[in-house]
């Protein structure tokens, strides 16, 4: 899976040199999280969505320049040796639920793939119970605590 080898590149470049959240966050949600315009510009016309995604900008920027330096390389992640549960939402975007299959292909030790029901990626806001329990889960495994 090419996509996951790709980096971000360019568009995180723009959304660092960006001064305007807004802006930043619109570059950030078109170009890196790969959402239709038609979402972005829905997102953008509900004012207190908006304000809060806007919010988020300078630690958005962040996150997303700390990805880009780690460069590319799904290979990497073969040495990652800890249990390790993959938890997405059917709900998820098609590029999310594509990484996490590729992932699922070579983290070695991946004990369990949930994948939540009539969620999608915000599932810790949408489904926290949920989420806890695959983490509970998960932990209960990994300590053969069941």
């Amino acid at each position: 899976m090419a996509f996951v080898e790709e980096q971000v590149g360019p568009p995180v470049r723009e959304l660092g040199a960006s001064r305007l959240p807004g802006r930043a966050m619109a570059i950030h949600l078109r170009e890196i999280v790969q959402a239709p315009r038609w979402l972005v510009t829905c997102v953008r016309l509900a004012p207190s969505v908006w304000r809060r995604l806007r919010a988020f900008a300078p630690a958005q920027i962040s996150d997303d320049e700390a990805i880009e330096a780690l460069g590319v390389g799904l290979a990497r992640y073969a040495a990652v040796e800890v249990p390790t549960c993959l938890l997405g939402g059917d709900r998820s975007p098609a590029n999310l639920r594509q990484r996490w299959e590729a992932l699922a292909k070579v983290l070695p030790r991946v004990r369990s793939v949930v994948v939540l029901r009539r969620h999608g990626h915000a599932a810790h806001l949408t489904a926290p119970t949920e989420v806890a329990w695959a983490v509970e889960d998960f932990t209960d495994s990994v300590l053969e605590r069941r």
